[in-house]
């Protein structure tokens, strides 16, 4: 495949996923049709069907790329990645809240932190506290960014990357 080819594919998954987003502002993804997504996003039917079965395998791979984009080992080992992180989810505030709102942030982030917890070699005796603490924070942080992302403090991704 040449880099031209990938360009295109990568062009067309982003105004699939851009259209997605902008159709679940008014619906929910389980009552958008694909026809709506590729009318919206100027993409034959048959083009979807290359690279996805339905509207909910569109949405599962636009969470797994956007939140991976948030989410990861070298994104929390500094107060500035983490201020990058914070800005770059506000700057695409309807995605993330998507993504929040339809439980997609938190079980990501809960998931993550499980795998994390999983590689220190927690005893058995204390993973389940382990794991409370692993939900209570993934949790608190989904709850924090709806709201930022809902009410637009006038908090600073600095600030909000420090109380984080």
């Amino acid at each position: 495949m040449t880099v031209r080819s990938d360009r295109r594919i990568q062009i067309t998954k982003r105004l699939l996923e851009e259209e997605l987003v902008r159709a679940c502002a008014f619906s929910d993804p389980d009552d958008i049709s694909i026809r709506q997504i590729c009318e919206g996003a100027g993409v034959s039917r048959v083009t979807f069907y290359k690279y996805y079965g339905s509207v909910r395998d569109l949405m599962e791979e636009t969470a797994q790329s956007a939140l991976a984009r948030v989410i990861g080992p070298d994104l929390y080992d500094s107060k500035e990645n983490m201020e990058s992180v914070v800005r770059y989810i506000l700057l695409n505030r309807s995605l993330y809240l998507l993504l929040i709102e339809k439980g997609y942030y938190e079980k990501y982030l809960n998931d993550y932190l499980i795998r994390t917890l999983e590689k220190t070699g927690v005893s058995e005796e204390s993973s389940q506290i382990a794991m409370a603490e692993t939900q209570y924070a993934a949790s608190g942080l989904s709850g924090l960014m709806k709201w930022c992302l809902e009410k637009e403090p006038d908090i600073t991704p600095k600030t909000l990357a420090q109380i984080i």
